[in-house]
């Protein structure tokens, strides 16, 4: 999930001076939250990948129990929410907390079996292409975006035609929706290419299109910021 982040907190049932606490992967916030029919928002920073949140009653309103809806919106996508609206929908006893975890699966790319593949999703960071990538396998929607991509690239007389032995690698990659035809493109060791591709599809074999995961690297681990 992207910083920054929003929780926004609303008492699902009557407004009676419920009141809660949150921590974020075991650090409280130190405040006491009165929620009520309006929705309060608390900003959050996360770390990647998963985050622990904890809920705390501490305060139940004159109808019992503490009622609590939570929901997310963040910049970069858009809100999290579960069908019905809200990511959890809390009846909590004073003094009893909830714990949940928030944030998209992580897809590395190792720096160390794919140092070209890696470097150029860190460049394609650094021209403000996204993280955060949401799976779609329709072959056509696929074959579509990448054909874009590429012929966007061939189009730019500046850009050198691959060498033999290379491919043309995208970034983000042609089964995600956020390639929109107009990808980073860089040709790519063709070994590099095709074993990185065949990892990154077999981590996303448990999610199905319409998930989100964010990519992830070692490289400036390895190699250093550049």
């Amino acid at each position: 999930m992207a910083n920054p982040v929003t929780a926004f907190l609303i008492d699902t049932e009557q407004d009676d001076g419920d009141a809660v606490a949150l921590s974020v992967n075991g650090t409280d916030l130190g405040i006491s939250i009165p929620i009520s029919s309006r929705p309060v928002g608390i900003p959050l920073t996360l770390s990647h990948g998963s985050n622990l949140i904890t809920v705390t009653a501490l305060r139940t309103g004159s109808t019992g129990p503490t009622t609590v809806g939570i929901f997310f919106s963040i910049t970069q996508s858009d809100p999290v929410a579960h069908p019905y609206g809200y990511s959890h929908r809390l009846n909590l006893q004073a003094g009893s907390s909830f714990d949940f975890t928030v944030g998209f699966p992580q897809v590395p790319v190792d720096a160390r079996r794919y140092p070209n593949i890696a470097e150029h999703v860190v460049d394609a960071w650094s021209y403000g292409y996204p993280r955060i990538l949401t799976i779609d396998r329709n072959k056509q929607r696929l074959d579509q975006r990448r054909d874009e991509s590429q012929t966007r690239y061939y189009d730019n007389p500046a850009n050198p035609d691959p060498l033999p032995g290379q491919d043309l690698d995208e970034y983000p990659p042609a089964m995600f929706v956020e390639n929109y035809g107009r990808a980073h493109v860089r040709p790519i060791n063709e070994s590099q290419n095709r074993g990185a591709g065949s990892v990154i599809g077999r981590l996303l074999e448990p999610y199905s299109d319409g998930d989100k995961v964010e990519i992830i690297t070692n490289y400036d681990e390895l190699f250093g910021n550049r």
